[in-house]
């Protein structure tokens, strides 16, 4: 009986140390001179609608890959509508903001190394006093998986109110 525990017990920490060591992030695209920033731009009105534009750069050596439904063509600009998270910022209270998207007509766009995204969205409270906004930014691993590496967020966004 206590063979057939030890052959267990090896055989999981052997499975789990396989698993473990598959799902590891290239360092490179974590080095302190070489990041990933998400910055807001401007917040702007169409119709009465506010919009906020982010952009988001790869100052890494690294491929990053974004998920989003679409990009959109605007004043000779290109937008991509990606899958986000919002918190907003109500009677000086923050909460987290449920999208309700249906995830239908996702796709993945790479963001290569020196390469900048435009970011826009109108999703938010009109009356929020501020908001915060985050993109999950994912990597290939060594067993060519995407994974999420981290979620990148921009600073207070501020609203008038």
């Amino acid at each position: 009986m206590k063979v057939k525990s030890l052959f267990l017990i090896s055989w999981l920490l052997c499975i789990f140390s396989v698993c473990k060591s598959s799902i590891q992030i290239q360092e490179k695209a974590l080095s302190p001179d070489k990041t990933l920033s998400f910055a807001f731009n401007r917040l702007y009105f169409k119709d009465t609608i506010k919009f906020v534009e982010c952009t988001l750069i790869n100052n890494t050596d690294s491929t990053f890959w974004i998920l989003a439904y679409d990009t959109v063509k605007s004043q000779e600009k290109t937008y991509i509508h990606a899958i986000f998270s919002l918190q907003e910022k109500k009677n000086g209270k923050w909460k987290d903001s449920d999208l309700g998207f249906s995830g239908n007509g996702i796709e993945r766009f790479s963001l290569k190394p020196g390469e900048k995204l435009l970011f826009e969205t109108r999703d938010f409270d009109p009356t929020a006093e501020a908001i915060i906004i985050g993109i999950d930014v994912r990597m290939r691993t060594s067993d060519n998986r995407l994974r999420i590496l981290r979620e990148i967020r921009t600073d207070e966004i501020k609203l008038p109110q």
